[in-house]
């Protein structure tokens, strides 16, 4: 059988790395496209969960309105303001009022409790006796939540430094990865503490607000709850979402989710909750969005192939 003309070969050996390369280029770009629908994907999803936070902040804002709105706020009036929103977000464990009380007063608040139809009250969670004490003092709902009556927010370390934190900003401060919380199902669930100064007023310095603090609204938040009927609904197959509280993406700062083993891409952004970081970790398999479009790519390489094929093939046959 006669050699290939040198002429033959080299136009064969050309076209087939020109057809590598030009696969290679757009199976580049594919993959580029491929990215760039799920940027978009994430930043939809990330403007949808940010959006549903912030309305879950501005809800715990009105209870602090109503406080500031009345001189006294009784249990049912709580009660009232505050069923509505926990019929809308199912995802939400508990209301509460938790005012501070100071040593003197403790046993009169402790009394006055009693008489108000819960004679089992008292203020507990501390070790020691403290000059101030943060009990929690309304609960809703109730039937879920009795077992967290007189538990003093102070008495855990980590809610101390929060509600000191919170107390002297002046804003809602966010704290998950707690120690034990009576009606807590899960230590990982979300708390959000918004202080309530004298007068409903939000004083300018640290010092006035120590001074005139009168309480926190809190609500507790079943996360895996709220992030499944926030944004859930709207992540694609082949997606899924973790999130941590921390930079550390380990599984002592997990939130939300299950990691993806061996994800083909992975997008990691920020959000803020109330002072409080969240890392959102999207990742997704080629499931998403059908991965990326590899026929297009095998045409350009294929066709560039075929054209050398055709001018080696003609070369050959000139050359014999």
């Amino acid at each position: 059988m006669k050699a290939l003309s040198k002429q033959t070969r080299g136009i064969f050996v050309s076209g087939l790395i020109l057809s590598l390369i030009g696969f290679g280029i757009f199976w580049d770009r594919q993959h580029r496209a491929w990215f760039d629908e799920l940027e978009q994907e994430v930043l939809e999803d990330s403007l949808i969960l940010t959006g549903e936070l912030e309305v879950v902040k501005r809800e715990l804002l009105g209870v602090i309105s109503l406080y500031s709105s009345s001189e006294y706020v009784t249990r049912e009036e709580f009660g009232v303001y505050v069923r509505p929103l926990l019929e809308n977000h199912p995802f939400i464990q508990a209301f509460e009022w938790v005012p501070l009380v100071n040593h003197a007063e403790k046993e009169g608040f402790e009394s006055i409790t009693r008489s108000m139809g819960y004679p089992k009250f008292k203020v507990f969670g501390s070790q020691q006796p403290k000059q101030e004490y943060l009990p929690v003092h309304y609960s809703e709902p109730l039937s879920e939540n009795e077992q967290t009556l007189g538990f003093d927010l102070q008495g855990d370390k980590q809610l101390f430094e929060v509600t000191n934190k919170a107390r002297d900003t002046g804003k809602t401060v966010a704290i998950s990865n707690y120690g034990d919380v009576p009606n807590a199902r899960s230590k990982s669930d979300l708390i959000i503490f918004a202080p309530f100064y004298d007068g409903g007023k939000n004083y300018s310095r640290p010092e006035e607000r120590r001074e005139y603090l009168k309480g926190f609204v809190l609500g507790i938040y079943r996360i895996d709850d709220m992030i499944d009927q926030m944004v859930k609904p709207y992540i694609p197959k082949g997606m899924s979402l973790t999130i941590y509280e921390d930079v550390e993406l380990q599984d002592k700062n997990l939130l939300y989710g299950t990691p993806l083993k061996n994800p083909a891409m992975e997008i990691t952004n920020v959000i803020t909750v109330s002072n409080k970081r969240w890392f959102l970790v999207w990742r997704v398999t080629d499931e998403f969005s059908g991965g990326p479009n590899i026929l297009n790519a095998i045409f350009v390489g294929f066709g560039i192939f075929a054209v050398a094929l055709f001018f080696s093939v003609v070369v050959e046959m000139m050359a014999s």
